[in-house]
């Protein structure tokens, strides 16, 4: 399901097949820099699964984003409700993790 279309990515539904490609992106050390640490495999597998129980419990979550153009999963943004203990919570974590080789410098060309 897509939930959403912009220019050149598609926001949809998770697919099992998104899972190998999850585990790579959390064990990259550039991706996971501002995080404690990078996640395991088992760890990854957890977090899927969090992921798509958030979405189908709460109706909002993190969600896939694919390009249009080849249809491959490029990493994930959306909501989630912050479940580690805080003062500031209860709160909504807006959050985003994308491969780094889809991050653009500022020097890119737009058309590309």
């Amino acid at each position: 399901m897509i939930f959403f279309e912009i220019p050149r990515l598609k926001i949809r539904q998770w697919k099992d097949s998104d899972l190998d490609e999850l585990v790579l992106l959390n064990s990259d050390k550039d991706v996971m820099k501002y995080f404690p640490s990078t996640l395991s495999k088992d760890d990854t597998e957890k977090y899927f699964s969090k992921i798509k129980n958030n979405l189908n419990n709460n109706g909002f979550g993190f969600y896939a984003v694919e390009f249009k153009k080849d249809n491959k999963f490029i990493g994930f943004i959306g909501f989630s409700e912050v479940d580690f203990i805080d003062d500031f919570r209860p709160c909504i974590e807006i959050g985003w993790r994308f491969k780094k080789k889809c991050l653009r410098s500022r020097n890119s060309n737009r058309n590309s």
